[in-house]
């Protein structure tokens, strides 16, 4: 005789769909994600706690101007076209920079850029994309940023009405007529991702959004910092990363290499919270992937530091050699040891 837990998951799935109703033993029990997209640095995934951010979840990416965080979405389409994805990059800024991108490694023939020219446009081709997408490869939509995209409020302007009569999108014709406020686009996060979140599971379907910072006027107490929409999209992240750039890379005056960025998980939904890192952000190839680790091998003294750029090591028979901080990658991969040391810290 089946149990009724099977009776209950039996009937709940006739009437709703495969899918629709599961136990919790009958699935994958890491967090119920079908993949995993790299960052494309090994100290991220490790802040994470996973080999990247999760398939059909919301990662939101915020920080301040110039803190590498255009540059962390690059690597994330990059890692994408790596699992035979396809990554969909909503340009609403103007810098962005494609022959940086194709360095970093971004194939331009395998990846849809889009120029929505509203809030509500970028939300009506999320929506296109999780009707057309047949759920057989990885997907990921990079929203860069939402913070310069407009309501169709702000670029229309008049009543709801008017909109409604000049705009072509009947989905969108009974909201707030008051949009054109920094509320409004709060109102459309709400309301929009309440029906996109099982689409985008279902499909496996990764959302990135961009947010940077805002300062406020007159804040004569706190943080004067702020993002926009901050909380609903707070709210439906999975995975929230802070991006700050806290130093650059290279000798003053420079000109310098790059930039030193933390990067900080301050809401994780798939492994611990609250974990940061420091990683190396050089301005023509992004992310240098184990260069970052050097100074994490010196402090737990896998390596010594010798002064003026220069470290020491150890090779497999024990014998010592030195090297500059820019070789640190080829030393990695000429001495499987202490690549595997390296690892285990991370």
């Amino acid at each position: 005789m089946p149990d009724e837990i099977d009776v209950l998951v039996k009937a709940i799935t006739k009437k709703y769909g495969v899918g629709s109703a599961y136990k919790l033993g009958d699935t994958n029990i890491e967090t119920d994600v079908r993949g995993w997209t790299s960052t494309g640095s090994e100290l991220i995934n490790a802040a994470i706690g996973r080999p990247g951010i999760p398939d059909g979840r919301t990662t939101l990416i915020i920080g301040n101007p110039a803190a590498g965080k255009t540059t962390g979405v690059t690597h994330l389409m990059v890692e994408c076209q790596k699992r035979n994805g396809i990554p969909v990059y909503f340009k609403t800024e103007q810098s962005y920079d494609p022959e940086r991108a194709i360095r970093i490694g971004l194939d331009p023939n395998g990846v849809i850029f889009s120029v929505p020219e509203t809030t509500e446009d970028a939300f009506e081709e999320i929506k296109t994309i999780t009707e057309n997408a047949s759920g057989k490869q990885p997907i990921m939509i990079v929203w860069d940023t939402f913070s310069a995209t407009p309501t169709r409020a702000e670029v229309f302007g008049g009543s709801k009405q008017e909109q409604a009569a000049n705009i072509k999108a009947e989905t969108f014709a009974e909201t707030d007529a008051h949009q054109g406020e920094m509320a409004g686009h709060a109102r459309i996060v709400s309301s929009q991702m309440r029906i996109l979140q099982t689409p985008l599971e279902k499909k496996g379907i990764s959302l990135v959004i961009v947010l940077q910072s805002k300062e406020n006027i007159d804040v004569t107490w706190g943080s004067g910092t702020t993002w926009l929409a901050e909380r609903p999209w707070y709210f439906y992240s999975n995975v929230l990363l802070e991006f700050k750039r806290i130093g650059n890379i290279g000798t003053d005056p420079g000109p310098y290499e790059g930039i030193k960025t933390q990067v900080f998980v301050r809401k994780n939904k798939v492994a611990p919270p609250f974990k940061r890192c420091t990683v190396d952000c050089y301005f023509d190839k992004g992310f240098s992937g184990f260069r970052s680790t050097l100074d994490l091998a010196a402090k737990a003294e896998i390596i010594k530091v010798k002064g003026g750029g220069w470290f020491t090591a150890t090779d497999a028979a024990g014998k010592p050699f030195n090297f500059a901080r820019a070789t640190w990658e080829e030393v990695l991969k000429k001495h499987p040891h202490l690549a595997e040391a390296v690892m285990k810290l991370l």
